[in-house]
């Protein structure tokens, strides 16, 4: 089944009765067709990964453990909400992504959003497989955000305009949303950090609270003729591309080309801390007028470090934040932001 033929079935389902009494558990397959009719109801066609809308795909992906979800079922099987920790970008397996916690309209007052989050940090970011997580909480509330604390989690990384505004149209948004990232480490292995001098002391805070065994390497430019390893994500309906760059090469500028073809309205680069190449490649990246994201740990085992480029600006005065952290995250990326743009308006 492809998403059109999925969102048709979706449209035709009967709505959900309020008042229904529930359970918390984890997903079942017979789960699926509700939980795509959640998505649905909530983000209508424009979540940027199928997956979710297709009853099949959602089945196939919890048998491979690249999702694990956590629902509220009713005893008649309908889904009122749920909360998902699965695989995503990063080239880490390990490394899972907290979805955002998806509750019906008409159940929005009662506790499941607590129940699906405690439930969540009991029995799932217990698993050994999950090594690492991270959740994109959006700026426009603080309810997600306050979550993530619920969950032992830091804030890392700052992704502006990362969501179209018509993911949120019905929360009466007008404009790209950004997320705030972030981040929680169950257990990882060694790992050196190639600082990039311009961000050390960003860096050094965003290190600060999550216990992680790092020591610092010692950086060098690429070899001659020597090539990337760049992975490239596109994401049309949500107007974003992500870049994987795991190892630095010299034809990193011919690369970035490629990846930012067709002007997105975002383009993100990860870049592997750990590559001794990584200050090299943010002075490429920056050139391009790509500046701070934030720090996004064991993303590719090691850690990785945001950088992305935007094609409208974002609107860092509308961004809501919670704790003292998520504000200096924010003002770190504005100041970095600022420093870019007027670096590049001097160079005109």
């Amino acid at each position: 089944m492809e998403k059109a033929e999925a969102l048709s079935r979706l449209a035709a389902l009967p709505p959900v009765a309020p008042g229904q009494s529930y359970v918390i558990d984890h997903f079942r397959p017979e789960d699926a067709l509700g939980v795509a009719r959640l998505y649905y109801t909530v983000y209508g066609d424009s979540y940027p990964v199928d997956t979710p809308y297709i009853p099949e795909r959602l089945i196939q992906a919890a048998e491979r453990n690249d999702i694990f979800c956590v629902l509220a079922r009713t005893p008649s099987g309908d889904i009122l909400g749920a909360a998902s920790v699965y695989r995503s970008s990063p080239p880490n397996p390990g490394c899972y992504e907290i979805g955002q916690t998806l509750i019906l309209p008409e159940y929005r007052l009662g506790r499941i959003f607590f129940l699906l989050y405690d439930f969540t940090l009991t029995n799932v970011l217990t698993d050994p497989r999950v090594e690492a997580t991270f959740s994109e909480a959006v700026c426009h509330h603080l309810t997600t955000q306050k979550l993530c604390l619920r969950l032992g989690m830091l804030a890392t990384a700052l992704e502006l305009n990362l969501m179209p505004a018509k993911a949120y149209a019905q929360e009466g948004l007008t404009g790209r949303t950004s997320c705030l990232v972030f981040s929680r480490v169950n257990r990882c292995s060694h790992a050196l950090v190639h600082a990039p001098q311009r961000y050390a002391q960003d860096l050094a805070l965003l290190y600060q609270g999550l216990c992680l065994d790092r020591s610092p390497g010692a950086p060098r430019n690429p070899e001659p003729d020597s090539a990337c390893s760049l992975k490239v994500e596109r994401f049309p309906v949500a107007g974003v591309v992500r870049g994987q760059l795991a190892t630095v090469g010299e034809d990193l500028d011919a690369r970035l080309d490629r990846l930012e073809s067709g002007s997105p309205d975002v383009a993100q680069v990860f870049v592997n801390l750990a590559d001794p190449g990584c200050p090299w490649a943010v002075d490429q990246l920056t050139a391009r007028g790509y500046f701070l994201g934030g720090l996004c740990p064991a993303w590719f085992g090691p850690d990785g470090l945001l950088l992305q480029k935007l094609a409208q600006p974002p609107d860092f005065d509308a961004l809501q934040t919670f704790t003292d952290r998520g504000l200096a995250v924010r003002d770190m990326v504005r100041a970095d932001y600022t420093r870019r743009t007027r670096a590049a308006g001097s160079s005109r």
